[in-house]
């Protein structure tokens, strides 16, 4: 078998010594940092010690210069002590806290530090990392056997002299940290490398290398000796290896029934309904699963089944809705839809979107003229349906018991698509839509249609207007229809306005240039027998409808 091991920088052991030597490395220069400081402390405590030394020296000459006021003999011991490697800066008081003279860096009367050139700097006697630090003490002169205190003297040194005397033993302090580390570092990546990293990297090609479907050709060696934890793992995957061999055939049974069983289920449960319901498989949907979702409904129904159904038999019966719901139901599937359930020769199928709906509808009628074409050349007569499409919020979930549930939909929405379907037969057409699927269309006017009534339908309240979809209508229907399109509108307006017989004039006109215009013969009907019987004062121009 192949071995390409896991990169080196990309393996536990390089990662596991990595965070080790990390923590080491923290520690080592934390160690180290503290080191360095305790020497700089040191070193600047020797030097303040240093200058206290000069005190012994320098103080007598001192006392002697202040006590005569001989500026000349001051000046010229200051000079001497400037000389001195440690310090940097004098600074001399009388008693009384006046300034006799000052030189190199100072403190400049106690308000800065200034250099010879008179710039001040910031001055911080105390802090660990001032520029100057130093050591003040008192002048005295003896006269007499009597000690007089004649002023103060503040001798300067800084921290550029401390480092100067430190500078090579912080380098070597850090450079002794940093060649320990990496030496340790190059030790456990080469031992890491021999007795983990390749014996890890050998399982771990072996891994994901391992073919399910060629178990039997698997091989794998840590060429590592000793009875190890490794040696451990290797065995208890070359079990495992063995162990999966035996479950492969039982699993490859399982997964043909599986299959087939899912795809029984999805005969009766559509994928894309478990996708609303936010479940991933049919075993994860429970009793009571639901969501709200704004939705198309389409209702097909096939014109007079039951009178044609009564001269088949029953084997006629189930052959025949089976070839004709056989062309139906890839188009709504085509049109990301899914159909809810079949009720005997009625379609009643959910889409997202109201384009989707409207398209589906277009597309059955349009298919539904070539199964005819087919049923007319074996013999059989064409059929027809009618199709209505809503919009509107519903509640999609399951519904029954433990036992025996199934998905269902719940909607004042879904029973008006069912009436404005049923509404087909009323007024002649093939494809109604509610002004709730019209308003929803991305594009109403790529879809050949015309407004034709307010209605109020069986078991509701609000008057709803419909729309007729023409676009699948016999071609020189359709363009009968289009070409009166203002005429009937002007009709329509003219009827709701109550002006009944200017309205029936319009309409005439509309049956005239289209006799196969049914709405346009309702109205002139509707025309005559309101100016015949006459009409409530309080009519808004709806028409009821008690039937289902």
């Amino acid at each position: 078998m192949s071995q390409n091991f896991v990169d080196i920088k990309n393996s536990i052991m390089v990662k596991l010594i990595t965070a080790v030597f990390s923590i080491y490395f923290l520690v080592t220069m934390t160690v180290t940092l503290m080191h360095m400081v305790a020497e700089y402390r040191n070193t600047k405590d020797s030097i303040i010690k240093d200058l206290a030394t000069y005190q012994q020296t320098f103080e007598l000459g001192l006392a002697t210069a202040i006590w005569y006021a001989d500026d000349t003999q001051l000046k010229s011991i200051i000079a001497g002590m400037l000389k001195l490697p440690t310090i940097v800066g004098i600074e001399v008081k009388d008693e009384t806290g006046k300034i006799l003279e000052e030189a190199g860096v100072h403190s400049g009367g106690g308000s800065g530090v200034v250099d010879q050139a008179g710039t001040q700097i910031p001055v911080n006697i105390t802090g660990v990392f001032s520029e100057l630090f130093g050591y003040t003490f008192p002048i005295y002169y003896t006269e007499e056997g009597q000690r007089i205190e004649v002023g103060k003297t503040t001798l300067y040194s800084s921290t550029a002299i401390v480092f100067d005397r430190v500078q090579y033993g912080f380098l070597f302090i850090i450079a002794n940290s940093i060649i320990k580390t990496l030496a340790l570092w190059i030790i456990f990546v080469w031992m890491g490398h021999r007795l983990l990293s390749r014996p890890l990297g050998i399982l771990t090609t072996a891994t994901k290398h391992l073919n399910y479907d060629n178990l039997e050709n698997f091989e794998i060696d840590i060429k590592i000796s000793g009875k190890n934890e490794l040696k451990v793992l290797e065995e208890a995957f070359k079990s495992m290896i063995e162990k999966l061999m035996h479950a492969q055939q039982k699993l490859k049974d399982y997964a043909q029934k599986l299959e087939g069983i899912n795809t029984a289920y999805s005969r009766f449960v559509p994928h894309r309904f478990l996708d609303l319901l936010e479940q991933h498989s049919i075993t994860d949907v429970k009793l009571g699963d639901h969501v709200e979702k704004e939705m198309s409904i389409l209702f097909s129904d096939i014109r007079s089944f039951t009178t044609m159904s009564e001269g088949m038999k029953p084997e006629e019966n189930f052959k025949f809705l089976n070839s004709y719901l056989e062309q139906m139901e890839p188009i709504v599937t085509k049109h990301q839809g899914f159909i809810d359930k079949y009720i005997g020769d009625a379609i009643m199928a959910l889409f997202s979107t109201a384009d989707d709906a409207v398209r589906a509808a277009i597309t059955m009628m349009e298919v539904l003229q070539t199964y005819n074409d087919g049923r007319g050349k074996a013999g059989y007569a064409p059929i027809r349906i009618g199709i209505g499409v809503n919009t509107g919020l519903m509640m999609l979930g399951t519904v029954g018991g433990h036992d025996r549930m199934e998905g269902t939909v719940i909607s004042d929405s879904v029973n008006l698509a069912a009436r404005i379907e049923g509404l087909t037969k009323v007024y002649g057409s093939s494809l109604l839509i509610s002004e709730h699927t019209f308003d929803k269309l991305q594009d109403p006017s790529q879809y050949a249609n015309r407004f034709i009534d307010r209605v109020k339908v069986k078991g509701k309240a609000q008057a709803v207007k419909i729309y007729e979809i023409i676009h699948t209508d016999q071609p020189d229907v359709r363009d009968k229809k289009l070409s009166m399109f203002e005429t009937f509108e002007k009709a329509w307006n003219l009827y709701q306005s109550k002006q009944f017989k200017e309205a029936e004039v319009l309409f005439h006109q509309c049956v005239e240039g289209n006799p196969e215009d049914q709405v346009a013969h309702i109205y002139v009907k509707r025309c005559q027998h309101y100016q015949k019987m006459g009409y409530d004062v309080n009519w808004e121009g709806i028409t009821q409808f008690d039937i289902k």
